[in-house]
């Protein structure tokens, strides 16, 4: 995907501009900039898809941090 902006705005701005797409709920979106007053976003387009899944742990024998594989 390409970055069309990066959004860098205190939090009530940055939930009213991103809430419809942020994948989840205010109370999540609060808990996660807890203690911060300003919060950064990335709006994403033109999306591409490989025409084959890529992987970069089996092509390029990467790992991923422990954080990575609970998602």
């Amino acid at each position: 995907f390409d970055i069309v902006q990066i959004i860098c705005s205190p939090l009530d701005n940055l939930w009213n501009v991103t809430n419809q797409d942020a994948g989840i709920d205010r109370s999540h979106f609060y808990k996660y900039f807890l203690g911060k007053e300003i919060g950064y976003a990335i709006e994403i387009g033109n999306i591409r898809t490989y025409e084959e899944p890529f992987s970069p742990v089996k092509k390029l024998g990467l790992k991923p941090p422990q954080s990575f594989l609970y998602i």
